[in-house]
């Protein structure tokens, strides 16, 4: 979790600079959703089917994208390290 967190913080930093364009600023986010998608256990994208298929009570999924609970649990237990 100190992984994400150190990298969000240098993510904002980098974007707040003036200097930075803004495809440069927008690179530096999707990395940054990329390494929380990562951190989290996020999978995906998938095709609608394979999303039908995914048990809703064990996973939350949102558009093409699904995580399984508990590693949504794991992620905010490590929020309190």
């Amino acid at each position: 979790m100190h992984h994400f967190t150190s990298k969000m913080a240098i993510t904002f930093r980098t974007i707040q600079e003036l200097t930075t364009l803004l495809d440069q600023q927008q690179a530096t986010l999707v990395g940054l959703v990329a390494s929380f998608m990562e951190d989290v256990g996020v999978t995906g994208s998938f095709i609608a089917e394979t999303i039908t298929n995914l048990d809703a009570s064990s996973h939350v999924i949102s558009g093409r994208y699904a995580v399984p609970l508990s590693s949504v649990r794991d992620f905010v237990y490590g929020l309190a390290s």
